[in-house]
């Protein structure tokens, strides 16, 4: 029930040098990416089911503290990829092209610590930005000597079916689509996809077994929480997906919150992040530009 923050440390460090072997065993669509990607080494570890890790924790994705989450786990994971690049470029050099792009290589890199800086975060999740801090400032320095292996390291990919694979209950970062799904099969088949990260979620929130054992059962039957025994109105937030339940529009995830975690995540990333930012059907143009301009 609690997130361990030294074994996703140490996950992330080992991802990060299986994805930088594969540089030199991977294929490439075209001869022009294939020097690129072996000229740069970028790299793009990342990870899925944040939105369920945030349900399980019984933290509303539209909330403050899922973007306070957001940002302390994305800049774990970047800092803990950074130093293990740093370590790969003192054993095997840094990417060719780092001497050709190293000004600006820092100047990035310096944006990546200056926003960690800025991080004020309740008292237990600081506790873990200190160190994530502490350990930014020995990395750096080194980098500053022997360079790095990999001109990207972090980014967001939306891990579709992989995520399924994995069993995860949201994929990328985003937030559940809902919490039952029909998933169409190549062939006319299809099957019910059910999140399971609500009975988690109801036990963090204090409910008894047998409570939580009507909720699930409502849950399959209706396919969403609305009405469901024993589940307090306040409680509902933490369930909130990407696309409310039939005629329960306030169900909704508000663009709003799906930026504030894009906000909280893009710091501590070095690509870009693939997100959708779901709108009710009442959205208009003017809502739309909104969510571009905000």
């Amino acid at each position: 029930g609690e997130f361990d923050w030294i074994a996703f440390e140490k996950a992330s460090r080992l991802f990060l040098v299986a994805q930088e072997i594969l540089v030199d065993y991977a294929s490439y669509p075209t001869k022009d990416i294939a020097i690129k990607s072996h000229r740069f080494r970028p790299l793009g570890l990342g990870y899925a089911n944040l939105g369920g890790m945030l349900m399980r924790m019984a933290i509303p994705y539209d909330s403050a503290p899922a973007g306070e989450w957001t940002a302390a786990v994305t800049s774990t994971m970047h800092f803990a990829a950074l130093q293990a690049s740093v370590e790969l470029a003192e054993l095997k050099g840094p990417f060719e092209g780092f001497y050709d792009d190293r000004l600006n290589m820092f100047q990035v890199l310096h944006l990546h610590q200056a926003a960690l800086d800025k991080l004020q975060l309740t008292p237990k999740l600081q506790i873990q930005i200190e160190r994530v801090r502490l350990d930014s400032v020995n990395t750096l320095e080194r980098a500053g000597r022997s360079g790095l292996r990999n001109a990207q390291v972090t980014l967001i990919a939306p891990t579709g079916t992989i995520g399924l694979f994995m069993d995860c209950d949201t994929l990328g970062i985003e937030p559940d689509f809902a919490l039952v799904k029909i998933k169409n099969m190549v062939g006319g088949k299809s099957f019910r996809l059910v999140n399971r990260s609500v009975p988690m979620a109801l036990q963090r929130l204090g409910y008894s077994g047998s409570q939580i054992a009507d909720v699930e059962k409502f849950l399959l039957e209706k396919g969403a929480l609305t009405d469901a025994p024993h589940l307090s109105e306040a409680h509902h937030l933490v369930f909130h997906t990407a696309v409310p339940p039939s005629g329960q529009p306030e169900r909704i995830i508000s663009w709003k919150g799906h930026l504030r975690i894009m906000a909280a995540a893009q710091p501590f990333l070095s690509g870009g992040i693939s997100k959708t930012v779901n709108l009710p059907q009442t959205a208009t143009v003017e809502t739309v530009r909104e969510v571009y301009l905000s």
